[in-house]
């Protein structure tokens, strides 16, 4: 019985002998659309998103018979579908040919691969959206060839986690009762909540909004907002300032990317509300590096 390795262990040394390694034999890539039309200047209101979508293929041969074993999927996803053209070719012509011929099972060691192609290109933006798309197929792969899922790989530490959704948007005729509705839908579906989106309106407009959320939602319900770095600091301090009977769980990206450190710290010192970032951040150092700076 094949047992689930601890967070960040090699695949490749877990697995039971009689699962063969087999290389990468093929990558390929394509964009497809996604999400509804609408307001494309943000992400509050609604945007048309472009997912840039990885494929690769493990292979057998045997007797020159070339047989697929596994088929694995990623994808990068691009709101408002600018610059995934851009995504799209950096995967193609420079990470996916690091990949062909390796062992996908070492999806530890293929993401450091890839991250140190083109070390003159810090691998954010365009280059970190062509790698996640690659990183999500090849656990995609590991799982499939060792028949677990991707929680047991990750370690499968639990079974159920609660599920919320993402909410709120702007939408032109949309009243305070609409944005009620929804969220008593969501709690009709079993979801615990929802992750509301700010940062499209003057702090006090997105205050009624999310408190007509939390009316409709409950106590019990998780309520969290995201403004999508649409707000100043100023107006940031604002909303958290009007909110505090709201019970919001979290407040993310609330400030432009300018200088989201030092404003991310005055606003966690400044107020009782939890604060979360680094969504833009590749790797755990460039998170670290960004608490570390926000504190200096």
């Amino acid at each position: 019985m094949t047992t689930a390795p601890e967070p960040g262990a090699e695949i490749a040394e877990v697995v039971p002998a009689h699962v063969p390694t087999l290389p990468v034999v093929d990558v390929r890539a394509g964009m497809f659309g996604g999400g509804a039309s609408g307001d494309t200047s943000g992400y509050g209101g609604l945007v048309r998103t472009t997912n840039v979508l990885s494929v690769m293929a493990q292979c057998l041969g045997l007797a020159g018979v070339v047989t697929i074993l596994w088929w694995a999927f990623g994808y990068s996803l691009v709101f408002g579908g600018g610059g995934a053209e851009a995504v799209l070719v950096y995967l193609q012509m420079r990470l996916a040919p690091a990949l062909l011929g390796e062992d996908p099972l070492r999806v530890e060691r293929l993401w450091e691969k890839m991250f140190r192609v083109d070390m003159g290109i810090r691998k954010q933006g365009i280059a970190a959206y062509a790698l996640s798309a690659l990183d999500i197929g090849l656990w995609d792969l590991a799982g499939k060839a060792v028949g677990r899922s991707v929680r047991q790989l990750l370690g499968g530490y639990r079974n159920e986690l609660p599920l919320i959704s993402i909410g709120g948007y702007y939408v032109d005729g949309k009243t305070l009762a609409d944005y009620g509705r929804e969220m008593e839908e969501f709690v009709e579906l079993g979801l615990a909540g929802c992750k509301f989106k700010v940062g499209g309106k003057a702090p006090k407009e997105d205050r009624e909004r999310t408190l007509a959320a939390r009316h409709a939602g409950g106590d019990g319900f998780i309520l969290c907002v995201d403004a999508n770095r649409g707000w100043t600091r100023a107006e940031a301090y604002e909303f958290a300032k009007l909110c505090p009977d709201l019970n919001l769980r979290w407040f993310e990206e609330p400030c432009g990317w300018e200088n989201d450190r030092l404003d991310m710290a005055w606003l966690r010192v400044a107020t009782l509300i939890s604060w979360t970032d680094c969504e833009a951040s590749v790797t755990t150092a460039m998170k670290l590096e960004k608490v570390a700076t926000a504190f200096s």
